[in-house]
Formats: structure tokens, C-alpha cells, sequence
């Protein structure tokens, strides 16, 4: 359970949590306190004795945020400037030694500008002002960002992020930023659990796509559904959304063939309208246009559609039948509307809808796999 740190019950404006040491931000003052571990000197107090208890930061006042790494701690000045101290065996103080340093220096080049540092395992991140990341220390895992697998004594900008981001966090070997435009996510560094969050296991030093977070880039509606530029079902429906009945035709995951009631075509704007028990004859139904048509079995039928059209202003049974076919193998469907999730009643040669409500109906007559021939079509309702 939680304890109380002691001569910190008050005070105390941030917090900051290492590999095995903490440090605390003071209200009054901008100064520093740490505990802990203290083998490298990240405590900062001068000496390389653990602390039971907080101890000051050696002279480190006018301090706005702070962060703890594995074996090395950072500040951030009211100036925009950034201090570190602690190990710094991979140059993660970003002084351009490898020196360990008890008390804190000045990370080169970074004495302004700069509004949020992240220090990391054994690397350090900082956001300036300008909305850009740059980072030092060790980059076996690519996780500077800057395209390179080398360490770095000294800051180095991070790859395709010199503006646009709000926040950095270090990792123990990854670094992960948020881009202000559209709040997408990029990450970078050691990928062998997946930490990158871009679908894959591989390492990267330049900054990678987070899936599922931000706007879609310019490709959304090219219906490819692109994982790898940050795509997903939410971010980019047009392109991603999967799911057979939706009434969706996705051309990236479904067809005619896969998914009929959300694909097959169905036209209605030429239905010929018809009278009850007034016979319709001598239509013929065209060759196999190679288009899938709409049918109400489970299958698609492959032959053009006729398409007929009626209105009843009551409650009626519905009947269509079909006669002179010639051995010609034709069916017919009653929808209750001009879609394809809309079928009332199918047959080979005559459908029927009983008690069907007052409104407007379609009577679809096609061909099976294409085939050709005249027919007579009468509708009672």
C-alpha cells in the first residue's frame, strides 16, 4: 500500500518515477528532491550513496518539469532549457560525453526551446517549442529516430518530425510521439513485442504509424484499406469497413459474388409499371451480360434483369407468374423495395406475398446463368 514519502506531504508539484529511483518536483522554488538508487549519480546530490530519504538536487532551482530514466534523470528549466545527470554510459545527459555526471549539466544545443523533455532506458527525448522531437543516448533499437542506428552524445532531430507534434514519452528502447493534426500516433525504436503498434515485429529508427489512431491520410477512399498508413475500420470506413449485409459494397474485401445483398446490382429507376391481371408479353430477356444481378435465392444470378413495378393501396395478396417460357428456365422475385436485402416472396415460375401491406412493390424476372427467352408475366393483387 501507499506510504508517505518522507518531508513530502505537501509541496510538491510532479512526480517522476526511474528504474530504481524518484524524483520530485517542488512547488516553491522549481527545485528538486531524489531517492533511491544512486550508484550513477541520478539523484543528483553530488555523491553516489543511495538515499533512504529525499534528498536536493545539487543546485537546480526555476525547474518546470522533470523525468526519470533507468539510471539517469532530466529537468526542464522555466527557460526551455534541459539539464541531466546520472549514468551516462550511451550519452544520454546529451552533454557530448559519456561521463558520469553527479550534479546536473546543460544538454547541449537544447540551453531554450524547449517545452517537454521524456527521459528514457537510456535515452532522452525532448518537444520543442516548435512542435519537433529530438533525442540522444543509446540507439541500438533506431529508438533516436533519426534514421540511424549510432549513439548519440548530443541531441539529434527525430526523422520527419521537425513541427506537428503535442507530447513525447521514452520508453525503456522506443519512443513514441502524438501528432497534432487529426491526434495520430508514431512510434519508434525496438518492435519485438510489438511496441511500435504498427502490425508488424520489426525494428525501425525513423518514426512509424500507430494503427487505429489519427484522420486517414489522402488515400482513404481508394477503397485499399492501407494498415501500414494508420487505415483501420474506424479512421477510414470508406476503405476498411468490412461486413457482408451492411449495405456496403467494400470493393476492397467484397463482390458481387462474396457478399450479394450488399453488391449484386439492382435497377429499378426503368420498372414498367403493371396493372393487376393484366398479362405482360413477349419481353425477352437478354444474354449473359457477365454483370451479377440480384436474385432472391442464395445465389447470383447472372443474366440481365427485367425489372416491373406495382402499388396496391391495401392490404393484398401478391401473386406473379410466369407462362410461354419455352423450356427457358427464368424466375421470379417480389421486393418489397428496390434493394437488394429486400425480397418478400421467389419462385421458379410463380411467387406469392400474402397479406402484404399497402405500398409499392418490385417484380424482378430474370435468366439463370444468362439464358434467353420470351415469357408472359401476370400479377394479381
Amino acid at each position: 500500500v501507499p506510504v508517505n514519502v518522507s518531508g513530502l506531504s505537501s509541496g510538491v508539484s510532479a512526480t517522476s518515477a526511474g528504474g530504481y529511483h524518484s524524483c520530485a518536483l517542488i512547488t516553491s522554488g522549481g527545485g528538486v528532491q531524489g531517492w533511491g538508487e544512486n550508484n550513477a549519480g541520478q539523484l543528483g546530490d553530488g555523491s553516489t550513496a543511495n538515499r533512504k530519504v529525499p534528498v536536493s538536487v545539487s543546485s537546480l532551482s526555476g525547474i518546470s518539469a522533470i523525468s526519470a530514466g533507468r539510471m539517469h534523470s532530466c529537468a526542464l528549466t522555466t527557460g526551455g532549457g534541459v539539464k541531466c545527470w546520472g549514468s551516462n554510459f550511451y550519452g544520454q545527459l546529451g552533454d557530448g560525453t559519456t561521463a558520469t555526471r553527479k550534479v546536473p549539466v546543460d544538454v547541449s544545443g537544447l540551453t531554450s526551446g524547449v517545452s517537454a523533455i521524456s527521459a528514457g532506458g537510456f535515452h532522452t527525448c525532448a518537444l520543442t517549442t516548435g512542435g519537433g522531437v529530438k533525442c540522444w543516448g543509446l540507439n541500438l533499437y533506431g529508438q533516436l529516430g533519426d534514421g540511424t542506428w549510432t549513439n548519440s552524445k548530443t541531441a539529434v532531430n527525430v526523422s520527419g518530425l521537425s513541427s506537428g507534434v503535442s507530447s513525447t514519452s521514452a520508453g525503456l528502447y522506443q519512443t513514441c510521439a502524438i501528432i497534432t493534426s487529426g491526434g495520430g500516433v508514431k512510434c519508434w525504436g525496438k518492435d519485438d513485442d510489438g511496441e511500435l503498434g504498427n502490425g508488424t515485429n520489426t525494428d525501425s529508427n525513423v518514426p512509424q504509424n500507430v494503427l487505429g489512431f489519427g484522420t486517414c491520410p489522402g488515400t482513404c477512399g481508394d477503397f485499399v484499406c492501407n494498415a501500414m498508413h494508420g487505415e483501420d475500420e474506424d479512421s477510414c470506413p470508406n476503405d476498411c469497413l468490412v461486413g457482408c449485409g451492411d449495405a456496403v459494397c467494400n470493393p476492397y474485401f467484397e463482390n458481387p459474388y462474396s457478399c450479394p445483398s450488399d453488391c449484386a446490382v439492382l435497377n429499378c429507376s426503368g420498372a414498367i409499371p403493371l396493372s393487376s391481371g393484366v398479362a405482360y408479353n413477349g419481353t425477352t430477356i437478354g444474354g449473359n451480360s457477365n454483370v451479377p444481378y440480384y436474385s432472391c435465392v442464395g445465389y447470383i444470378e447472372s443474366g440481365p434483369e427485367k425489372v416491373f413495378t406495382i402499388t396496391t393501396g391495401s392490404v393484398r395478396t401478391i401473386t406473379a407468374t410466369l407462362s410461354n417460357l419455352g423450356g427457358v428456365d427464368l424466375d421470379v422475385n417480389i421486393l418489397n423495395a428496390c434493394s437488394a436485402d429486400s425480397c418478400a416472396a421467389y419462385g421458379d415460375s410463380i411467387a406469392t406475398y400474402s397479406n402484404a401491406p399497402a405500398g409499392t412493390y418490385y417484380i424482378v424476372v430474370d435468366g439463370y446463368q444468362g439464358v434467353s427467352g420470351t415469357f408472359t408475366l401476370t400479377v394479381t393483387y
